[in-house]
């Protein structure tokens, strides 16, 4: 129940409207349309932000509410301007793996829905191998490829996964590390 100049009504679902005041370079898309309640959603933010600043993020929902006479039907909008602020930091021009013998980038998109784009960085060639595991340690994909000096990508098609958490593994040159991986419904 949400409370109201005519007393509790009772909130049947939510839709966004629009997430707004995204860095330039961001998008945002929702797992589903519309929020029913007592489910949890999610709104995921992807891309490259092109603008450093501060940016005061908001939600801008239409709740739509029952009533007796009419059934369901829309509020007013509502707007929540309280709930995330994103820093975006200008690029000095240094090359952030400048020094580094070999370092495992950041999966993209990580949550993924079916492909996500897993790289590394190395500053000699050789092979490299990327292995996925389930959280019991099962592994469930493997790649090689030739990695070359700089940056590398395998891209991974996980649209058969179950959705959950899973281990991604880069090994190369005497080197590995691990991260996690999560896949969404897509």
């Amino acid at each position: 129940q949400v409370p109201s100049d005519y007393g509790p009504i009772d909130l049947v679902k939510i839709v966004i409207d629009t997430v707004g005041n995204l860095p330039p370079g961001l998008n945002y898309q929702t797992n589903s349309d519309t929020f029913y309640v007592d489910t949890a959603y999610c709104v995921l933010l992807s891309g490259t932000p092109t603008t450093p600043g501060i940016y005061d993020l908001y939600i801008r929902v239409i709740p739509f509410i029952y009533s007796i006479i009419l059934g369901v039907v829309p509020f007013p909008a509502v707007t929540d301007d309280t709930s995330l602020t994103l820093i975006v930091r200008d690029q000095l021009g240094i090359d952030e793996y400048q020094g580094k013998e070999f370092t495992v980038l950041e999966a993209f998109p990580n949550p993924f829905g079916t492909v996500a784009r897993i790289g590394f960085y190395t500053c000699s060639q050789g092979p490299f191998e990327l292995r996925i595991y389930n959280l019991l340690g099962k592994l469930i994909y493997s790649e090689d490829i030739a990695g070359l000096p700089g940056k590398n990508y395998f891209n991974f098609n996980g649209i058969e996964l179950q959705p959950g958490t899973y281990l991604y593994n880069i090994s190369g040159n005497n080197q590995s590390v691990t991260r996690k991986l999560l896949k969404t419904e897509y």
